[in-house]
């Protein structure tokens, strides 16, 4: 018991075999050294760099790691979701008026002059186009079915043609008015994905290889 100090005093605890803090020399006597004419230089065999003290200095807490190129990288991956649907969007809402337009009555003896020149009927083509109109989202799709393969069979092969003249026709005489008179806002786009896209699509099918709008 101390006078001063009325509680007991205990040893402070050793730290665990192995956790010892190991003591530093100073600096002095590890890094400099004393030469014959009493003047003291840097041993340059010591381990250490006095650099590492101005380096130190110069330390700053580092900021949030790529805080902003995240938040830029999450931005553009938004922006390129929101193209990709708005295009899938005019993708279908161009292949659905085709396809209305296809079955509507009003075009019925046009349709039907096509269908006769590929020899089906154009009831058969009205209703098959009607129940596919829901598959219709992408070019892959598509082009199934503006590409008559030789392997199909006649008929196949004979509503896939009717589909792909009535469908070069409506994208050349008939879009831009139900484009113009539909109820979208961004109305360019709707074009642009017309001439750019559909109509040099159409001319070539075949040579499509990708799900790329």
């Amino acid at each position: 018991m101390n006078a001063f100090y009325p509680y007991p005093q205990y040893p402070q605890p050793r730290p665990l075999f192995g956790f010892e803090e190991k003591k530093k020399a100073p600096i002095s006597k590890i890094d400099e050294i004393e030469t014959q004419d009493g003047e003291s230089k840097i041993n340059e065999n010591s381990p250490f760099d006095p650099s590492d003290i101005e380096l130190d200095k110069e330390q700053k807490i580092p900021k949030v790691p790529m805080l902003k190129k995240t938040i830029s990288k999450k931005k553009n991956l938004l922006e390129k979701k929101k193209s990709y649907q708005t295009t899938k969007n005019i993708h279908r809402y161009m292949v659905r008026n085709i396809i209305r337009c296809l079955t509507e009555d009003g075009l019925k003896s046009f349709v039907s002059g096509i269908c006769e020149k590929e020899k089906v009927s154009y009831d058969i083509v009205k209703d098959y186009y009607l129940s596919k109109i829901e598959f219709f989202t992408s070019l892959q799709f598509l082009r199934e079915h503006w590409c008559a393969q030789d392997s199909e069979s006649f008929e196949t092969r004979a509503l896939k043609k009717v589909f792909r003249a009535f469908s070069k026709w409506f994208l050349e005489e008939r879009a831009i008015r139900y484009i113009l008179n539909g109820r979208m806002q961004n109305k360019k786009a709707y074009i642009k994905y017309k001439n750019d896209v559909m109509l040099r699509f159409i001319q070539s099918p075949s040579s499509y290889l990708g799900n790329k709008y």
